[in-house]
């Protein structure tokens, strides 16, 4: 079974929800909790993830509470350091989400089935990176801190690749949208890779098409709306082009 450091399982996350509802949202792959860590003699890290995000696309909600119960289950001991919650590191995705998509559209929240292609955290490279280092392996094994053992980040290929599409087909089977929204170019492929019939777009471009909708039909549901997006993480060209979006839209992102 894969963890977080400190000893937290990783699983695989469930959707938002899990009735019928209007708007269907795919991402990646779920984010987490992450904390801050200072551990005795090393340089502090702003965030390490250390918990499942309590659903896809977290808006931070109760985060201090979220810290807590999670602290209390690894049973957190004073050797280690300190530990705080990360602040608005946590669900900074879901609030762009919130902010630059479904404000936007004038969609609410509540109304939306939100799930990723791929169903459990992936440790990002920086993180990796920052953790496996001699002073931090040396520290975290001294003390015997319970190890991460996480998915390493993927890239767009390998989230298509390894995208969970029967669970997917179920899930949209389930929700029976009017509306699709696909965050990220991965997300792009996975679903139009699950329609019937050929898909209408195989890419995003920042151009001034950026954000167009399109008539697609869905397996065993119908017809449906699509809108792909960017996702929050992609480059300043489709930050750009999304911004513009958000705002023909008739509100600001």
């Amino acid at each position: 079974m894969h963890q977080y450091l400190f000893g937290a399982p990783a699983r695989p996350r469930p959707p938002s929800r899990q009735d019928p509802c209007d708007t269907f949202v795919l991402g990646a792959y779920p984010s987490a909790v992450y904390c801050r860590w200072a551990p005795p003699g090393l340089p502090a890290i702003a965030a390490i993830a250390v918990a499942d995000e309590p659903e896809p696309f977290w808006e931070g909600a109760d985060e201090q509470a979220t810290f807590d119960k999670w602290a209390r289950a690894v049973q957190w001991r004073a050797e280690w350091g300190e530990a705080s919650a990360a602040g608005r590191l946590n669900g900074s995705s879901g609030t762009w989400l919130a902010r630059s998509v479904l404000g936007p559209l004038g969609i609410a929240r509540s109304s939306c089935w939100i799930t990723d292609c791929l169903d459990t955290y992936h440790e990002s490279k920086a993180a990796a990176q920052r953790l496996n280092t001699r002073e931090y392996r040396s520290f975290i094994g001294r003390l015997r801190i319970p190890d991460r053992n996480l998915p390493p980040h993927p890239s767009e290929a390998q989230i298509v690749r390894n995208a969970q599409r029967d669970r997917l087909i179920v899930e949209i089977r389930h929700c029976r949208p009017r509306r699709v929204i696909t965050l990220g170019n991965a997300a792009l492929r996975v679903f139009a890779s699950v329609l019937d019939g050929p898909p209408p777009t195989k890419r995003l471009s920042p151009k001034p098409d950026y954000g167009v909708s399109h008539s697609v039909t869905l397996p065993a549901v119908g017809s449906a709306e699509w809108i792909p997006l960017a996702h929050p993480a992609a480059p300043l060209p489709y930050q750009r082009a999304h911004e513009d979006w958000a705002r023909r839209q008739g509100r600001s992102a």
